[in-house]
């Protein structure tokens, strides 16, 4: 997403793509709202089954929040998802990559929710 000109030329399931990976509950949460309509009246069968999967992971996460943290389910692995963190005021940062640590640590080598069931 560094090419910011691009990104906003994609089309909002490219959009959506970008953020799948993140584990950022409410970037993801929110983009799926912003692109509703788009949904409903232009993508195919296709792109809302993707688009139900992706509502699936905000599920994940936000479970995985829950019980872990607000930032747990965070990709922290992801160069992305680290520069927007750095956005946050440094108190915020430091929890929100404390928790994603935590449950990395926690899940070992499952850490990552697209394959470790939620604990």
């Amino acid at each position: 997403m560094s090419n910011d000109h691009s990104y906003r030329e994609n089309s909002p399931i490219e959009q959506l793509r970008c953020h799948a990976s993140t584990g950022d509950v409410r970037v993801l949460n929110y983009w799926l709202d912003q692109h509703s309509e788009w949904f409903e009246t232009t993508a195919t069968d296709e792109e809302k089954r993707e688009r139900d999967n992706m509502r699936s992971l905000v599920e994940t996460w936000t479970r995985i929040e829950i019980a872990h943290g607000k930032g747990a389910a965070l990709n922290i692995d992801d160069p992305e998802v680290l520069s927007g963190l750095l956005c946050l005021p440094a108190g915020e940062f430091k929890y929100q990559i404390q928790n994603a640590i935590c449950y990395k640590s926690i899940m070992g080598s499952d850490w990552h929710w697209l394959s470790a069931a939620v604990r």
